[in-house]
């Protein structure tokens, strides 16, 4: 029976300067399995950002009774999609590692939400893909799983369908020009022209604290230094 290695990583954080608060998260599910030539993974990338205007103002006159969606899927026959892909797999060679990302779907959702003292914008970019040419063998026989491509990350602009999906700042050029002038210039619009694309802390992660997120007697040996009964371990 094939072995198979589920893995799972959560990374979120806050930061919050003057008129934006981001909130940033990267998620992966990866089932790799030694003995086939290709595997699945997913990533999840998400940042919320909220405008506040406590004291009115032009930004309140702008956002507070705006609320619209821009999302939309592509699959590898996109250019965007296609550019995509050579830079993911660009960062994983140089990131040390062989593995390739041989397919790969995009989709994407974009919600803007007015209210009365301040406007959120929720960003969330979903890769669903394959990964290839991850096992590493020697003398033709398969001795290692390679997982050095899980720092799936592009710092360039990725434009679907004319729509930029990995610099927040670029939605509100395209559609909130008015918005964006109003926060040009200042801190807000350096965190929002970060790439949201960026999963380099799963990357740094040892797999070593991976280990309990997918072995359950690993999670009971833990959770026995609080007493949880060897019966049940």
């Amino acid at each position: 029976m094939s072995r198979a290695v589920l893995l799972t990583v959560l990374l979120a954080g806050i930061l919050v300067i003057g008129t934006s608060s981001p909130a940033w998260a990267a998620q992966m599910d990866a089932r790799v399995n030694p003995n086939s030539e290709e595997s699945f993974f997913k990533i999840n990338y998400q940042k919320t950002v909220f405008i506040e205007y406590p004291d009115g103002g032009k930004l309140f006159d702008e956002l507070h009774l705006k609320e619209w969606t821009e999302s939309g899927t592509a699959d590898s026959s996109n250019p965007g999609v296609k550019d995509l892909i050579v830079k993911l797999n660009d960062k994983i060679s140089r990131d040390g590692s062989q593995a390739i990302i041989s397919d790969l779907n995009v989709i994407y959702d974009i919600h803007l939400k007015g209210r009365t003292i301040n406007t959120s914008i929720d960003y969330k970019v979903a890769l669903e893909g394959t990964i290839t040419n991850y096992i590493i063998s020697k003398d033709q026989t398969k001795t290692l799983v390679d997982m050095g491509w899980r720092g799936l990350t592009a710092t360039d602009e990725i434009m679907i369908d004319g729509v930029g999906i990995n610099h927040p700042i670029s939605v509100l050029i395209d559609k909130e020009t008015i918005v964006y002038e109003i926060l040009k210039g200042n801190q807000a619009e350096e965190i929002l022209s970060k790439n949201l694309i960026d999963a380099n802390y799963i990357l740094e992660q040892p797999l070593t604290n991976w280990h309990f997120l997918f072995d359950p007697t690993g999670i009971n040996v833990d959770a026995g230094t609080f007493g949880l009964d060897e019966s049940i371990s």
